[in-house]
C-alpha cells in the first residue's frame, strides 16, 4: 500500500538527482514522488519549482503539456489550512521563506523533500507554508485507498476500512417526512462523519459476505421521544441514510431492508466549522476512543471504517483529509 508515510520511510536519507541537471535539486524529489505514484514525469517549463504549479514558460506563456498533466494528476489546493500529508507545496521564486523556489511534501506539518535546509537527501524540516503558491494534490493518494476490506495505517494509526462505495445517498430526517438528497450535495469536496463505536457500527452481515452494513436507528426514530431531528440545527443527533444494501443494530435485528441509517455525532467539511451532535458538544473532537466513520472523497466515492485504535476524530479528519476542528 502506497501512503505518503510509506514514501517518508522509504526515502528518508536518500540523496537523488533524477533528473541529471544540477545535482540534486527539490524538484528531483518531486519527480521522485511521481514516479512512486506512477506518474508520468515532466520537465517544469520554466526550469524552476514554481513552474510545476503556474504552468508558464520561461516566457510567462502557458505550456499546455503541463497544464494538461496537471489536470489529470492533481487537485490544485490554494488553502494552505486545507494541506494534509502528501500534497506537493510549492513556493514561488522571490517568495519571502523559499527566495529560489521551491517544491517539498506536506507531511504531519512539516515539508519533506531534497535540498532544503542545507540537506540535500530527502528530509523532514520545519518551514513557514504561509507564502505557499500553493499545493498539488495526487489523485493517485485517493486511489491508493483500498476498495475492498482491508487494514490501513495512515501516520501510524490504525484503521479498518470496509471498502468504497459510489453513489451514496443521505436522507435527513424532519417532522412528517425524509428529505433524501445526495450526500455530495452538502457542498463540500471531503466529509468524514465520525461516530463513537458501541452498539451501532459498520459490521458484515454473514448473509452477504464483504457487504457493509449496521449502525442504524431506522427511518421513523429518534432517541429522543420520536422527535425528528434537521441539520443544522440538530436537538441531539444527526441521520444519514447511506442506501449501502443492508444494516441492522447489534442485536441483528433488520428495522429496514433498503436503508442504511448512519447517525454521525460530528460532521467535518473542509474550510467549515465542525458540525456536532447537541448531546455531545464539539469538545468529543478532542476525545479519544474507537470511532466508525464515513469519508466522503473527491470524485463522490465513499470510505467506511473503523479505528483500529483509540483516536480523537480531529486525528481521524487530519489523517484522511487535513482537516481538524
Amino acid at each position: 500500500m502506497k501512503t505518503p508515510e510509506s514514501f517518508v520511510q522509504e526515502y528518508t536519507g536518500k540523496a537523488i538527482d533524477d533528473d541529471g541537471a544540477y545535482g540534486v535539486q527539490c524538484v528531483d524529489g518531486f519527480r521522485i514522488g511521481c514516479k512512486y505514484l506512477g506518474i508520468p514525469v515532466i520537465p517544469t517549463p520554466n526550469n524552476w519549482a514554481d513552474g510545476y504549479w503556474t504552468g508558464l514558460n520561461a516566457n510567462g506563456l502557458p505550456n499546455k503539456q503541463t497544464l494538461q498533466w496537471q489536470a489529470k494528476h492533481f487537485d490544485k489546493i490554494r488553502d494552505q489550512k486545507q494541506f494534509r500529508n502528501g500534497d506537493w507545496v510549492i513556493w514561488a521564486r522571490n517568495s519571502k521563506s523559499h527566495p529560489s523556489s521551491h517544491i517539498a511534501m506536506w507531511y504531519n506539518g512539516k515539508s519533506f523533500g531534497e535540498n532544503q535546509g542545507g540537506d540535500r537527501s530527502f528530509c523532514l524540516k520545519s518551514t513557514d507554508f504561509s507564502d505557499a503558491l500553493g499545493a498539488l494534490r495526487p489523485k493517485a493518494w485517493t486511489a491508493s485507498i483500498p476498495d475492498y476490506e482491508s487494514d490501513l495505517t495512515i501516520n501510524g494509526h490504525l484503521y479498518h476500512l470496509y471498502g468504497q462505495a459510489i453513489g451514496l445517498r443521505a436522507v435527513v430526517l424532519s417532522p412528517g417526512l425524509n428529505k433524501t438528497a445526495l450526500i455530495k450535495d452538502l457542498d463540500c469536496s471531503a466529509d468524514v462523519f465520525c461516530k463513537i463505536t458501541g452498539c451501532n457500527y459498520f459490521q458484515l452481515s454473514e448473509q452477504i459476505p464483504d457487504q457493509p452494513y449496521g449502525t442504524t436507528y431506522g427511518p421513523i426514530s429518534s432517541p429522543l421521544c420520536g422527535v425528528y431531528q434537521t441539520l443544522p440545527n440538530q436537538d441531539s443527533t444527526m441521520y444519514f441514510d447511506l442506501e449501502t444494501g443492508y444494516h441492522a443494530d447489534c442485536t441483528g435485528v433488520v428495522i429496514d431492508e433498503l436503508h442504511n441509517v448512519f447517525s454521525p455525532a460530528l460532521i467535518y467539511q473542509p474550510g467549515k466549522n465542525v458540525q456536532y451532535a447537541r448531546m455531545v458538544g464539539l469538545s468529543l473532537c478532542n476525545h479519544a476512543s474507537n470511532y466508525c466513520f464515513v469519508i466522503r472523497q473527491p470524485g463522490g466515492r465513499y470510505v467506511l471504517g473503523l479505528s483500529d485504535q483509540e483516536l480523537t476524530p480531529n486525528q481521524i479528519a487530519q489523517d484522511f483529509m487535513g482537516s481538524t476542528a
